[in-house]
């Protein structure tokens, strides 16, 4: 019989990791499970998917004593690290997104576990109209603080693997959607307009490109990589989908046949960029692909939010 891999996830209260723990479940992968989130904010306890079999801790990564701690207890594979602070100051960014991610390196340094490091698509920078999707080897480019952060993390990754051996993914991710997510990201907050017979606010013309995939499918692809992936590569999760924001808006109110009168443009914001978009190439040779088109994933997103109308007002 296959040796359950024993699995510490951080940033479990977050929409991707939230679901990835749940698919877990529900697919009866042969991994033991724990966990880890701060729950900064109240309502992200109802995102920690609750089972006899998944341990869960309330920490701070920046916390090293505790970490130390919930390290030794569950001694841990495989971390899949997604723990990430989103604020926009340099100060509450740099202290999660940089400092936490050295703890947890360290962690796994000291009992020998893989390291699968969650990034983002924005850590390539953004694209032309007419440019080729960003490859694993493209430079990365950061926009944005927060993806600043994210590449920091990326080379702190790979400084421990040349200097200590650290063995380690690192995936970006693409823009996802899906069930969980919260009410103030840009999906949700479409269907929850609609349904409130609010106001749609799209930013400028909507004409900013974004690369989409379904957050099944992007726990798909990183159950593949668990399985299948290669120490010290990196992998990009796209769907390859993309479209322009007021597109999503107008599919998401064909899809629920009204809002349409809802649509509002305002001032963009400072900074907005146009485009990002990765190519696949590297999961695909995993023999992952998605399977979700993004207008049945809307659809099953939206239908979800009808039943789940609570998690529109946290």
């Amino acid at each position: 019989m296959a040796k359950r891999k024993r699995l510490l996830i951080t940033g479990s209260g977050g929409f991707v990791l939230g679901n990835f723990i749940r698919q877990a479940f529900y697919a009866k992968k042969l991994y033991t499970i724990s966990s880890i989130d701060r729950v900064q904010d109240s309502h992200i306890i109802h995102n920690i998917y609750v089972n006899a079999d998944h341990s869960f801790h309330i920490a701070d990564i920046r916390d090293q004593h505790t970490l130390h701690v919930i390290f030794q207890k569950e001694r841990p594979d495989i971390v899949l690290h997604g723990a990430a602070e989103t604020g926009r100051t340099s100060s509450t960014l740099s202290s999660n997104n940089v400092v936490g991610t050295q703890n947890i390196i360290d962690e796994c340094l000291d009992l020998g576990s893989k390291l699968i490091y969650i990034s983002s698509n924005e850590v390539y920078g953004p694209l032309g109209l007419l440019d080729d999707p960003h490859a694993e080897n493209a430079p990365i480019n950061p926009w944005g603080l927060l993806a600043g952060t994210k590449a920091a993390g990326e080379l702190l990754v790979k400084a421990a693997n040349k200097e200590h051996g650290l063995k380690y993914n690192i995936v970006r991710l693409s823009n996802n959607y899906g069930p969980w997510q919260s009410s103030e990201k840009f999906i949700p907050r479409i269907i929850g307009s609609i349904i409130n017979n609010e106001p749609i606010l799209i930013h400028g013309q909507g004409n900013q490109l974004r690369d989409w995939i379904h957050v099944h499918d992007t726990c798909s692809a990183l159950f593949t990589i668990l399985d299948s992936g290669v120490d010290g590569e990196i992998y990009n999760v796209t769907a390859k989908q993309e479209f322009m924001n007021l597109e999503v808006a107008q599919i998401i109110c064909n899809t629920l046949e009204k809002g349409h009168n809802l649509l509002k443009h305002v001032e963009d914001r400072p900074g907005n960029t146009y485009r990002f978009a990765m190519s696949n190439d590297q999961m695909k040779n995993l023999g992952w692909k998605p399977q979700f088109k993004f207008r049945d994933g809307v659809q099953q997103t939206c239908q979800w939010y009808i039943t789940n109308k609570y998690v529109l007002k946290m």
